[in-house]
């Protein structure tokens, strides 16, 4: 071998040797780089996914819940405000054509969180004004629940009116 061709390979090696340690080495460390960062953010997307397993679960608790506490809207005042609750149900009983509303009050029983105030209430009237008058209790601002309701047929008349008798309670917080 002459030294021209002893020249052209020791370009080529030199050559080979500059392309391994300015592009090969440097190209395949940057690769091991990214391989080993997509297989860090892989495994985050994993536990993420793990995580975000349960949102479909923690939905349909949610709707399960509004479904239950769907009455948390009304007013649950500080104090019995019976004026008022009586003004209100008066109204709400003539509204629904009901006569000879009387009510009873009874001393309230106090709970750990709110006092309750039952109410006996007896009304004179047709089914449909019963069912008028306890729909419209029912969208009262005011926190109202009916506990025991008694319908019989009233014995002073034969146009099929009702005697009904309501226990419910109304709700307000401690002081």
């Amino acid at each position: 071998m002459n030294r021209e061709n002893w020249i052209v390979l020791g370009l080529m090696v030199a050559v080979l040797f500059g392309s391994y340690r300015m592009i090969y080495r440097p190209q395949c460390l940057q690769l091991n780089r990214l391989r080993d960062e997509l297989a860090a953010k892989k495994s985050v997307l994993e536990t993420d996914m793990e995580k975000a397993a349960v949102i479909p679960q923690m939905i349909k608790q949610v709707q399960e819940m509004k479904t239950t506490y769907k009455d948390f809207d009304c007013r649950l005042p500080r104090s019995k405000e019976l004026g008022g609750f009586l003004r209100e149900i008066s109204s709400i009983q003539e509204q629904s054509n009901l006569s000879g509303a009387t009510m009873n009050t009874q001393n309230p029983v106090s709970g750990d969180l709110y006092n309750t105030m039952p109410i006996t209430m007896r009304l004179k009237g047709k089914y449909l004004a019963l069912a008028e008058f306890l729909k419209r209790m029912d969208t009262m601002a005011r926190l109202t629940r009916v506990q025991r309701l008694m319908i019989q047929k009233a014995k002073s008349t034969d146009k099929g009116d009702l005697d009904i008798e309501l226990l419910m309670n109304i709700y307000f917080t401690k002081n």
